[in-house]
């Protein structure tokens, strides 16, 4: 026999999920923190306004003020303690669904500070004494009054099925070329996956995201692509068709003035230091023009490089390797015990400088480096073997995420 009220808790889950997905894909700031599971169901900072947003979905349930009782009361003690010391004041949210009676809430302007005492902060117990928690912590009624116009009630909230629709449109016209079968197969199911993955994580800085990087994410249907493609084609005719789409060029002298940045994100156990210093050097001599007197230094470039998964006394190793190999190189810092300095990495060969490649350590670094002002196009290619990273690319940068097995699936592909 079916148990439904264990039914109506999964979908209840089910639709507190889709309404963090819904925050994200309405968010109008791409950089705005969402906490899912954080003070609320859903926390949303954009630094000029936070909010806190409870969500419940009761659709066999009559509306009662006891049904949304404890959700106002953890919220008014919320801002007793934390709220009103904040500069500007947050904003708290209250959305439900239930199956009927929900004029029995008034209108906003007729709820009073006796009618949040009566309703939401008093409970009579039998044979003892009420209890009254704006006593308990002492919430006066002028901060109670404060909190009133900080609160918006919404128990006319859509349902399961229109909130999914809202979703799916959502969808369709945030993520370019979407079909709704790549939504409903694809990046619906990654949605989910994402805020669940969110969720569940232990601290509270691990169940933040942003829209950027949701939507980032999700959108995975080119790397589902490539996993196919070289299941089904095989490595070798795989390598050459990501060669004939991103690393072709007629000749040794056409290759263009961009920015380029080479991610690697292979395990530890891929990254020999022959092989890594192999590869390294293939990118520097196919990615950078061509030594001559000719060239204007603001027409020369080198690529950048970053290797995930790489420990301090690796990339050391590296370092020297290249150093041997007589292959200029420099790394963002200009002297021992220096920071990294964006300025420095985005210095390019010179006439009098021959550099012949960028190594990025971290990824901090990195990603500050991405976003610096080049005055030439950006790409971005990320060999990955599991998951892409994660990258804060640039708007006008091309970004591809390519799948690959190891070092060598590489070289063959840049050859």
């Amino acid at each position: 026999m079916v148990n439904r009220a264990a039914n109506a808790t999964i979908k209840g889950y089910f639709y507190q999920f889709d309404f963090a997905i819904l925050q994200l894909l309405l968010a109008a700031n791409e950089h705005a923190i969402v906490t899912v599971e954080g003070i609320e169901d859903v926390d949303i900072d954009d630094v000029s306004n936070e909010q806190y947003i409870q969500c419940k979905y009761y659709a066999a349930t009559d509306y009662n003020h006891s049904v949304i009782k404890p959700a106002i009361a953890a919220m008014i003690i919320h801002f007793k303690e934390v709220g009103s010391n904040k500069t500007p004041l947050p904003k708290y949210k209250l959305y439900g669904h239930y199956n009927k009676g929900q004029e029995k809430l008034p209108e906003k302007s007729n709820i009073t500070v006796d009618f949040i005492k009566t309703h939401f902060l008093t409970t009579q117990k039998k044979d003892a004494p009420a209890e009254l928690i704006h006593s308990e912590h002492n919430i006066t009624d002028a901060e109670i009054l404060q909190f009133v116009t900080l609160l918006e009630i919404d128990v006319y909230a859509v349902s399961y099925e229109e909130q999914f629709e809202n979703i799916t449109k959502l969808l369709l016209s945030t993520i370019p070329g979407a079909t709704r079968e790549d939504v409903e197969n694809l990046f619906y199911p990654a949605s989910i996956n994402n805020i669940r993955t969110l969720a569940i994580e232990k601290n509270l800085i691990d169940r933040q995201t942003t829209k950027k990087r949701f939507i980032n994410e999700i959108n995975n249907k080119n790397q589902l692509f490539n996993s196919w493609l070289r299941h089904y084609q095989g490595a070798k005719k795989y390598a050459t068709l990501v060669r004939e789409k991103y690393f072709k060029q007629s000749t040794a002298t056409s290759i263009e003035n961009k920015a380029r940045f080479f991610i690697i994100n292979l395990p530890a156990c891929h990254l020999d230091t022959a092989n890594v210093l192999d590869l390294v050097l293939k990118f520097s001599k196919k990615f950078s023009n061509r030594p001559s007197s000719r060239i204007s230094d603001i027409d020369r470039f080198c690529p950048y490089i970053h290797l995930i998964n790489t420990d301090e006394l690796a990339l050391r190793t590296l370092k020297f390797s290249l150093r041997d190999a007589t292959t200029p190189f420099i790394d963002g810092h200009d002297f021992k015990g220096s920071g990294f300095h964006i300025d420095s990495i985005l210095k390019g060969p010179t006439s009098y400088t021959e550099t012949r490649l960028k190594l990025i350590d971290e990824l901090f670094d990195l990603n500050s480096t991405l976003n610096a002002s080049h005055r030439r196009p950006i790409q971005v290619f990320e060999f990955y073997h599991d998951t892409p990273t994660g990258l804060n690319i640039p708007t006008a940068a091309t970004y591809a995420a390519i799948k690959v097995d190891t070092l060598e699936d590489i070289k063959e592909m840049i050859k």
